[in-house]
Order: C-alpha cells, then sequence, then structure tokens
C-alpha cells in the first residue's frame, strides 16, 4: 500500500460475549429534546442503542440519545491511539518515519499485516493499517511504542472522563479478567469533532489524520447512507453483540457528527440494518437542511 500521498509534512470479534437480547431501551432525560422518527425506528430493535447527531456550522439540529452511557470501545479506541501518536509525534518524542518490528509472534488475526512478510514498520503505515482497515496487529504495536498510560493521560487532557485503554486487541485473558477498553458516544463525538476542525494536537496533525480517515475501507453501515461526493471521516467499532459507528460528514449544507453506538444485539445483520435505517433518516435531513 502506498501511503506516501497521505502523509502531510508535520509541524511541530472473535470469542467475544455479548449481552443478552432486549428491546431497545428508552432515552435518558438529559434535556435535549427527543427524536420520534429515531425512537420509532429503534421500537422493535433489540439491545441498548444510542444515537448522537449534531450538526456542526450550518446544520441547525442536535440529538442525543444514551449519549453518557458507557460502552465496550471495541475499535474506536483506535481513533484515540492515532492522536496521541500523533501527539507524541508533534512534540518530538518520535517520528512518524520511525520503523517498529513486527514479530510473527505479535500478529493477532484481523488486518492485514498477519498476511504480510514484512517484519518491521513505519509508524506512519501502522497508523494507516490501524484507521483504514482497523488492523489489530498494527494497534497493538503502536500501543507497545506508546505507552498505554500515555494513551490514557492524553483523554483525562481531553476530558474524555469515559474512555480507558485497558487492553490490547484480542487480548482474550485480560477480557476474562474483566479489564475491558470503554468509552460512551459523548467522548467519542468530542474526540472526533476536535479532530474535524483542527483542534487538536495542531491543525497540520488534524489534517493529516482526517486525510487517513477518509480512506477507511468499510463500504457498509453509515458510509453507505450518504453520498459518495460528501467527504467523511469515520470509524467503526464491532465485537460479539457490539456495533459501533461513529463519522463527520460534510453535507453542502454543513458537518453533521453521527454516532450510532449499540450493544446486545441479537445478531450482526440486525445491527447492520438499524444502523443504516438510521443513517438514511439523518442523511435525508441533511440533504434538507433540516
Amino acid at each position: 500500500m502506498d501511503t506516501d500521498r497521505f502523509m502531510p509534512r508535520l509541524e511541530g470479534p472473535a470469542e467475544e460475549t455479548g449481552h443478552p437480547a432486549s428491546k431497545a431501551s428508552p432515552p435518558e432525560q438529559s434535556g435535549v429534546r427527543p427524536d420520534p422518527e429515531v425512537e420509532h425506528l429503534l421500537s422493535s430493535a433489540c439491545g441498548t442503542w444510542s444515537v448522537t447527531a449534531h450538526g456542526l456550522g450550518g446544520l441547525p439540529f442536535r440529538y442525543e440519545r444514551l449519549a453518557d452511557r458507557v460502552f465496550p470501545s471495541a475499535s474506536l479506541i483506535k481513533i484515540l491511539v492515532m492522536a496521541e501518536a500523533f501527539r507524541q509525534t508533534e512534540e518530538g518524542r518520535m517520528s512518524l518515519a520511525d520503523r517498529l518490528d513486527a514479530p510473527v509472534a505479535k500478529t493477532v488475526p484481523y488486518g492485514l499485516l498477519p498476511l504480510l512478510r514484512e517484519r518491521a514498520y513505519s509508524v506512519w503505515d501502522l497508523i494507516v493499517y490501524m484507521m483504514t482497515v482497523s488492523d489489530n496487529t498494527a494497534t497493538n504495536l503502536l500501543i507497545d511504542w506508546l505507552g498505554m498510560v500515555a494513551v490514557n493521560a492524553f483523554a483525562e487532557r481531553l476530558g474524555l472522563a469515559d474512555t480507558r485503554l485497558r487492553r490490547h486487541m484480542m487480548d482474550l485473558q485480560a477480557r476474562r479478567e474483566n479489564r475491558e477498553n470503554e468509552t460512551s458516544p459523548r467522548d467519542m463525538a468530542r474526540l472526533l469533532t476536535l479532530i474535524d476542525a483542527g483542534r487538536i494536537v495542531s491543525l497540520s496533525a488534524c489534517q493529516a489524520m482526517r486525510g487517513i480517515m477518509e480512506n477507511e475501507r468499510g463500504t457498509d453501515g453509515l458510509r453507505r447512507c450518504f453520498p459518495g461526493s460528501w467527504p467523511m471521516i469515520r470509524k467503526t467499532g464491532e465485537l460479539e453483540g457490539i456495533r459501533h459507528d461513529l463519522c463527520v460528514v460534510r453535507t453542502p449544507a454543513g458537518s453533521l457528527l453521527l454516532g450510532v453506538f449499540a450493544t446486545g444485539l441479537a445478531d450482526a445483520l440486525e445491527g447492520e440494518r438499524v444502523t443504516a435505517a438510521l443513517g438514511t433518516l439523518q442523511a435525508a435531513r441533511a440533504m434538507n437542511g433540516s
């Protein structure tokens, strides 16, 4: 994969256990006006669903459902890992060109690195693999390079009170010990909004992160709900019984932050169906500018 074209000059679910399926939980009383259309879509859905929709500069609506609920983060935690990598690079602690060893013993399922023969990769390449194809081996190498303590300290500095990195990807022993990576929809909405607005680390770092995330390879969920000509930064996360989809899409009427988090799903197809229905609803509103 040729990643040089993405790279600007910087300055400065295997064996996961789902929750029992149940009817979708009602929204919390948070002072945000309820959305009858969203509630209707979720009325027959199993599990616990959070929906966050924020108009960013131009679009007037704002809706939150269970935005403060803490969920297993699945792969959404990788957004924070990426941000910390750029922070440490910006501070001169290391370089995106640094090469990290990738011994066979450290490879874990899901992603491209287990299929490749290279045994060392640049930090930039690992970030690209982590964010575009959600490569778990790349993520673990970056966590080891950055330090789990540093990643969590950055989350605290950003005000992400519900977000914690507690284990590597595919660490089943840690999961058996109840050491789970966690976040909330509100935390992830804040983090992605900061990146989109160029307000985290530096403007050039945010431009680089946006360039990577715009090349996320998924074609399902929220991605298929919006015209392909609308720029989108996106990350998804899936474990057994869990499905998260988070994006900022730039529409002709303004930018839209949209997050759909679900746990306790009966099956993956239901998660995809409901997520797509919620995304289609918000896409129609964005097209109408309302």
